[in-house]
């Protein structure tokens, strides 16, 4: 695949990530599953929040790696962070008004199947033509309880 993309020998990036938690451990992961298909990585670790996304936001970065998640199972906590026209979102320079448009259909869509459909869609779209993946999948865990009785 790399060399049909015109890099026959492979080649060098810097993957920029966050210094905290398991995502310098998922740098070393992707670092081990890239050198298997000929990319060499090297780290750019930031200190997070601001160094990492003050990087990432200003585009000073060959790959990066950012903390994503999500405090409810909902597609819409991971698939926002590719709609081009969200500034909060929008730092990997990949836009696509087709993907946009089916965010905002899929975020108002209450089906379960339909809106199964246009996210399987959705999720295509970013596996063939941006730059991305999920590494880990971190699950939070998030309790309450009412208020103590009288």
């Amino acid at each position: 695949m790399l060399e049909a993309a015109g890099y026959p020998n492979g080649f060098k990036a810097k993957l920029t990530h966050a210094t905290i938690g398991g995502y310098e451990r998922g740098a070393i992961a992707n670092q081990t599953q890239l050198r298997q298909i000929g990319i060499e990585v090297s780290f750019d670790p930031q200190e997070y929040p601001g160094g990492l996304y003050g990087a990432l936001g200003q585009g000073n970065f060959e790959m990066g790696a950012a903390p994503t998640q999500t405090l409810v199972y909902d597609p819409d906590g991971y698939l926002a962070h590719y709609v081009s026209n969200d500034p909060g979102n929008y730092s990997h320079g990949w836009a696509n008004p087709e993907y946009d448009r089916l965010f905002q259909e899929q975020s108002r869509t209450l089906d379960y199947q339909q809106r199964k459909a246009i996210t399987d869609k959705m999720q295509v779209m970013l596996w063939e033509n941006a730059a991305a993946f999920v590494n880990f999948h971190r699950v939070l865990t998030v309790g309450h309880r009412s208020p103590a009785p009288a």
